[in-house]
C-alpha cells in the first residue's frame, strides 16, 4: 500500500510565516488566529469581510393593528379607584378597634388566670400544712394502737396458756390410763433419737399419692437402705402390690390413720388445738381401721408407731393414741426451716410459701450434718411417697441418693425407726393394743 503524501499546512494571507486558523467564508482566503473573527461558527477576515448585523424583523401590519386595538381598549376601560388608607379611614378604624379589643381580652384573660394560679398556690400551701399535721396525728395514733395491741396480745397469751393447762389436766378429757402411759418411760412423741450415735432414720408418709414410690424404692434398694413408711388404710387398700413390695424389701410399716383427717385447728388458727369432733374414740377408730386393713393384706399387725396427718398433733392426741397401743413418731421441728428435718417435698411450686429446691434441701442437710455439737445424730427425716411437683427436676426424691451418699461420707448410718428407738432406749413393747 502506497504511503499517502502529507499535505502542507496553509499560511495566513497577511502573515506568510503563520499557520492559518481557517478559511474566510466571504473571500475564501486563509487567515491566522490574529486575522480571524468567528461568527456563529464561521471565520471572517477582521478588517474587510465581517458582515453587518441583520436588523430585527419588523412586525406585520396585522400584528400592528392588533397591538393598537389592545392599547385603545385599555384606555377606554375605567380605572379602579384607589383606596387611600388614613387614620380617618373606616377600614383602619375597624382594624384598630379589633386589635384593641383582642389586646384587652388577652390582658383580662391573663389577669384571671394569674388570680386562679395564686388561689391554687394558696390551696396547695394549706394542703401541705394540713398534710404534715395529719401525718403526725396518724403516727401518734399508730403508736398508741401498737401499744394497745401488744397489751391485748400479752393478755390473750396468758389466757390461752391458762386455758390450755386447764384442759390438759382435766381428768374427763384424758383418762387415768393415759396418765399411766405418760408417766412411763415412753415419750409423748418420739421426734429425735439419741444424739450419742450418728444414726439417721428416713421416713416416708403415704396418704393417697404414690407417684414417687417406685423411684424411692429403687434408690433405697440401690443404696441398701431400709426405712419406715407410714401408710393410710386407703393407700393400703388401693395399692396392695406396692405395699407388698415395700415389706418384701425390708421396710417397716407404721400407721398413718385410716382417712388422713385433720386433728387440730392448725390450718385455720395456726395453733394445735384439738378439733371439737376429734375424741379418743375417733383416734382409736382411725388407727385400728388402718391396722385392720394391713393385717388382712399381710397377715400381721403394723409396727406400733404412728404419725399424725399433716403433722397435726398435741400432747392430748398423742396420749389418746398410746391408749390404743401406738407411739407417735414425728421429726425435729424448729422455728426456721433450715434447722428442722422436714424436706418440704410436699410444697407444690415456687409460688407457694415454704417451697425449697432439691439443691437447697441437700445443702441444708449437709450444713446440719456438720453443725456442732451433735449434727444430725438421731435425726428423723420426713419425706413423702407422692409428689405434686410437676417439673421432674424439682422433685425432691430425685436427690435422695445424693443425700444418702453425702451423709454416709460424713459417717452417718441409715436405720429404721424401730432400730433408732432401741438405740435411744425407748421400749415400745410396753404398748398394749386394744
Amino acid at each position: 500500500m502506497a504511503q499517502q503524501k502529507r499535505k502542507k499546512p496553509h499560511k495566513c494571507k497577511n502573515h506568510p510565516n503563520r499557520s492559518a486558523r481557517g478559511r474566510c467564508v466571504k473571500c475564501k482566503k486563509w487567515i491566522c488566529r490574529e486575522c480571524a473573527s468567528q461568527r456563529k461558527g464561521q471565520f471572517f477576515c477582521k478588517d474587510t469581510c465581517i458582515p453587518e448585523r441583520v436588523p430585527a424583523k419588523q412586525p406585520s401590519k396585522k400584528a400592528v393593528k392588533e397591538i393598537q386595538a389592545e392599547e385603545k381598549a385599555a384606555k377606554e376601560k375605567p380605572a379602579k379607584p384607589k383606596i387611600e388608607l388614613t387614620l380617618k379611614s373606616p377600614i383602619v378604624i375597624i382594624v384598630l378597634l379589633a386589635g384593641l379589643t383582642t389586646g384587652l381580652g388577652g390582658i383580662t384573660f391573663g389577669l384571671i388566670q394569674y388570680r386562679k394560679t395564686l388561689e391554687l398556690e394558696e390551696q396547695v400551701r394549706i394542703f401541705k400544712k394540713n398534710r404534715i399535721k395529719m401525718i403526725k396525728f396518724i403516727k401518734k395514733r399508730n403508736s398508741q394502737y401498737r401499744e394497745l395491741k401488744k397489751k391485748i396480745t400479752e393478755k390473750e397469751k396468758k389466757e390461752d396458756t391458762t386455758t390450755t393447762i386447764q384442759k390438759k389436766i382435766k381428768p374427763k378429757i384424758i383418762s387415768q390410763q393415759a396418765y399411766n402411759y405418760a408417766s412411763s418411760k415412753l415419750p409423748v412423741s418420739f421426734d429425735n433419737g439419741t444424739t450419742d450415735k450418728k444414726l439417721i432414720a428416713l421416713t416416708f408418709d403415704g396418704g393417697s399419692h404414690v407417684n414417687a414410690a417406685v423411684g424411692i424404692l429403687d434408690t433405697l434398694m440401690s443404696r441398701g437402705v431400709t426405712s419406715t413408711m407410714f401408710l393410710t388404710r386407703r393407700l393400703i387398700r388401693k395399692y396392695p402390690e406396692l405395699v407388698q413390695r415395700i415389706v418384701a424389701e425390708g421396710h417397716e410399716i407404721g400407721n398413718h390413720t385410716s382417712t388422713h383427717p385433720h386433728l387440730t385447728s392448725w390450718a385455720t388458727t395456726r395453733s394445735h388445738t384439738t378439733l371439737p369432733e376429734i375424741t379418743t374414740d375417733v383416734i382409736g377408730r382411725e388407727l385400728m381401721n388402718a391396722n385392720k386393713q394391713y393385717r388382712e393384706l399381710m397377715g400381721y399387725d403394723m409396727l406400733p408407731v404412728w404419725r399424725a396427718p399433716y403433722g397435726e398433733k398435741n400432747r392430748q392426741i398423742c396420749l389418746w393414741a398410746q391408749q390404743y397401743g401406738y407411739l407417735h413418731v414425728g421429726w425435729k421441728q424448729a422455728r426456721y426451716w433450715r434447722n428442722n428435718f422436714d424436706t418440704n417435698d410436699w410444697v407444690p411450686d415456687p409460688e407457694t410459701p415454704g417451697y425449697h429446691t432439691p439443691q437447697e434441701i441437700l445443702d441444708k442437710f449437709n450444713e446440719l450434718a456438720d453443725a456442732q455439737p451433735y449434727g444430725m445424730n438421731g435425726a428423723i427425716i420426713l419425706m413423702h411417697l407422692g409428689t405434686v411437683r410437676k417439673e421432674k427436676g424439682q422433685q425432691v426424691h430425685r436427690v435422695m441418693g445424693k443425700i444418702i451418699d453425702q451423709l454416709r461420707e460424713k459417717g452417718y448410718e441409715f436405720v429404721t425407726v424401730s432400730v433408732l428407738l432401741k438405740e435411744s432406749g425407748v421400749d415400745i413393747s410396753m404398748l398394749k393394743r386394744r
